[in-house]
């Protein structure tokens, strides 16, 4: 199928980070770069037609106009109107899907922009006009925004169901593809954890329908993530990338590198010993006994923490892993993970709703 096109309006000097972020992030998103492209007018090759003629053409080919507003209005000739007004007009003419990001999180900051910028925002926000708008305080802000907007796209055309990934159905994914051993591990562990209903020889498929991992009778996404055979087989980006750092900034050779792909609950404990291997027990002589005591320089439980948080809680839209950093000074955990739109940094300071990416 033909991707939907994107045509990122806004003032090129003044939001060029914006513009840039918008673009890398959708190209480099496993889903959404699978139904989007996206066009920035200064990516385009130079052409004789006077650039009016040129981006309006490219708006008329659109489907999607998303609009940047800043600061600046942008230039324009006396009795004209800037690029990203007219860029609009011919979108809201052609009855485009119009989306638009203001920078700045509340209005008070609208007074201190160009009256153009300040009479658009006024068009956008009336509610009569029916255009969605959201605001943004940095690029990373912004990209959270487009993404639930462009799965939104998607769920209104039908293309993506309205579950997060993990319901997704698995297509293609058979009850063969299950490792039944690791089902009778969990239930065994989950009995003696937390008095989990089921018996052990419970049918495969009795169990997987109690953890809510069949949807419509088929596996689910997270079926396959927690006891498939072979996870990477259907999910490339599945994996945990483990790697040792010879001093504390990265430099090759690495004394020790490894990939694991297995199910999650497989990356998890290898990803958690690999960091033990490498750090550093202490020697502590207990008082009143020859015994001794082997506490690691970071807390176990605190390493366990950081990588079930970012195995569980990670992007699985998008192709990068999962990567765990051991430097000689400390361990870095990182994922493609990020907060929910609905969330801020600053959000996370105080009490807030829970907005799980994979419930």
């Amino acid at each position: 199928m033909s991707k939907y096109k994107i045509f990122v309006s806004g003032v090129q000097k003044e939001l060029k980070q914006e513009r840039r972020a918008i673009k890398d992030f959708i190209i480099n998103d496993a889903l959404l770069s699978e139904y989007f492209d996206v066009f920035l007018f200064e990516d385009a090759p130079a052409k004789s037609k006077p650039a009016e003629k040129s981006y309006l053409k490219e708006v008329k080919k659109s489907d999607i106009y998303m609009g940047l507003l800043g600061i600046k209005y942008g230039s324009s000739v006396k009795s004209k109107i800037s690029p990203t007004k007219a860029e609009f007009c011919e979108a809201r003419k052609l009855h485009k899907t119009i989306l638009f990001y203001i920078k700045g999180e509340n209005g008070a900051n609208d007074k201190k922009r160009e009256e153009g910028v300040q009479k658009l925002i006024k068009e956008v926000k009336d509610s009569k006009s029916g255009f969605s708008y959201k605001r943004f305080t940095d690029a990373g802000n912004l990209t959270r925004l487009v993404y639930a907007s462009m799965i939104e796209f998607l769920k209104e055309k039908g293309i993506v169901g309205r579950g997060a990934f993990d319901e997704r159905i698995c297509v293609d994914a058979a009850l063969d593809d299950i490792d039944e051993e690791k089902v009778r591990w969990f239930v065994r562990a989950a009995r003696n954890a937390r008095k989990f209903p089921l018996d052990i020889n419970t049918p495969i498929r009795d169990v997987l329908t109690h953890l809510n991992l069949l949807r419509e009778g088929k596996l689910t996404n997270a079926a396959i993530l927690l006891f498939g055979k072979n996870p990477h087989r259907f999910f490339l980006q599945a994996e945990v990338k483990c790697i040792q750092l010879p001093g504390t900034e990265v430099h090759k050779p690495f004394p020790s590198y490894k990939v694991y792909s297995d199910n999650l609950f497989e990356q998890v404990d290898k990803s958690v010993g690999f960091v033990l291997d490498i750090i550093k027990q202490a020697v502590i002589q207990q008082e009143h006994t020859p015994q001794f005591k082997r506490p690691f320089e970071i807390p176990v439980f605190a390493i366990e923490e950081a990588i079930v948080n970012a195995v569980a809680h990670r992007n699985y839209n998008v192709t990068s892993g999962v990567q765990v950093m051991v430097f000689t000074d400390r361990v870095e955990v990182w994922n493609s993970g990020s907060l929910p739109p609905e969330l801020t940094i600053e959000d996370l300071k105080k009490p807030h709703t829970s907005f799980p990416a994979n419930p």
